[in-house]
């Protein structure tokens, strides 16, 4: 399920997370089995489940969406 972001932008939403993924909160609008949170909770969450990414974006517009995951060095990134 695509999570809920309050930023006007992907930009914004990038930065924010790269600045303190624990300040940045996301909701998810599922039915069934939703988690949200702060992003390094949500991500975390979501990798004890086997799921590795997950995708965010702007509500109501739908105009952009990031894949939010960690990379390599276990830093969480947007993309």
């Amino acid at each position: 399920m695509t999570h809920i972001a309050q930023f006007p932008t992907k930009k914004a939403f990038k930065e924010a997370v790269e600045k303190d993924p624990d300040k940045v909160f996301i909701s998810d609008p599922a039915v069934v089995g939703p988690v949200s949170g702060r992003v390094s909770t949500v991500l975390a969450t979501l990798i004890a489940r086997g799921e590795h990414h997950f995708v965010v974006t702007n509500h109501p517009r739908r105009d952009w969406y990031g894949n939010v995951k960690l990379d390599r060095s276990g830093k969480i990134v947007v993309e």
